[in-house]
């Protein structure tokens, strides 16, 4: 490829990106969120040197299925981890941590991954959890290259984009925030932790299913033009504030 081409490809990576971060700062103006979905996962084949796949891992209930893939290859990968029920992308959603594998050659704790791998000519994966308050998920990266996913820049990278993907999957109102990656598996943690404490409060105060009182934050932070997070953490508050006054009263 001369540089005219490789200009071009470059200019390309980069509008790619702007468009992607734009839509992932305001998901509730997306007019076609599968199309910004698969933006994004087409991203994830420059994440790192031998990047040959790029998935979404996500459980409902007992069942993991994947939500969208760069290719067969991510697809056929992802589902010899669900016949297993073992696996980075399992594991990472599961977990809420992140899987990086550098070597999936003889790989003791995902054997049945290992082999499918191999098979294919992967040689290393790397596996984040997204903060989706919904259900457990998580962004798949494969590649051809042996710690392909070692270096701080590579992770930085798929973390970021991990966080875009967030925002991105149906019914996702997630905002973006920053994090550091040592702060980032705490931050996601913590965030779910809070999201489920805020959803049972609800639920007990006004009587809703899970689903409604989900439902009910989604409507509350495009009013209020707030992350959802923040309008849970409202909740909290809120409910705190209440059963510190009944145990006031009780008193």
């Amino acid at each position: 490829m001369d540089g005219h081409g490789r200009e071009s490809d470059r200019m390309d990576l980069q509008q790619s990106w702007a468009q992607l971060l734009s839509v992932a700062e305001a998901p509730q103006s997306v007019a076609d969120r599968e199309a910004a979905l698969r933006t994004a996962i087409g991203l994830g084949a420059g994440v790192a040197p031998g990047s040959v796949g790029c998935s979404v891992t996500e459980r409902v209930r007992s069942t993991y299925r994947t939500v969208t893939s760069a290719n067969s290859l991510s697809t056929a990968l992802d589902q010899a981890q669900y016949d297993a029920q073992a696996g980075p992308c399992v594991a990472a959603a599961d977990e809420g941590t992140v899987l990086l594998v550098d070597t999936l050659a003889d790989h003791p704790r995902f054997p049945a991954y290992a082999a499918a791998a191999a098979e294919r000519g992967v040689h290393s994966s790397l596996s984040v959890p997204l903060p989706d308050p919904r259900r457990p998920a998580a962004l798949n990266f494969y590649a051809t290259d042996r710690d392909a996913f070692g270096s701080a820049r590579a992770r930085a990278v798929a973390g970021l984009l991990a966080r875009c993907v967030a925002t991105l999957l149906p019914g996702g109102s997630v905002v973006m925030v920053p994090a550091t990656e040592g702060a980032d598996l705490a931050a996601v943690r913590s965030r779910r932790t809070r999201m489920e404490r805020a959803l049972a409060a609800l639920m007990d105060a006004e009587g809703l299913s899970r689903s409604a009182a989900f439902l009910l934050l989604v409507h509350r932070s495009r009013d209020e033009n707030r992350s959802i997070h923040d309008v849970a953490d409202d909740v909290l508050a809120r409910a705190d504030r209440t059963d510190r006054a009944d145990r006031t009263v009780a008193s």
